[in-house]
């Protein structure tokens, strides 16, 4: 899953999804394969789940200092 999601799609932090769309869909099937680091933890999440494997996302902030 990661080198298919690494090979197939670039990091892009402008893209922005249209209006009207869901987010994983959009970015797997309709983004031009480019996207930011929620789209690809979302879309690494739902396709590891659709192959059994247990997964989930988890977002936040720490108070930690930046490449420490």
């Amino acid at each position: 899953l990661e080198t298919y999601l690494r090979t197939n799609y670039s990091y892009d932090v402008n893209i922005r999804l249209p209006a009207g769309q869901e987010g994983v869909s959009w970015f797997l099937f309709r983004s031009g394969n480019r996207g930011f680091c929620n789209y690809f933890s979302t879309a690494m999440a739902v396709m590891a789940r659709t192959l059994g494997i247990p997964a989930r996302v988890a977002v936040g902030y720490t108070n930690g200092q930046l490449d420490s």
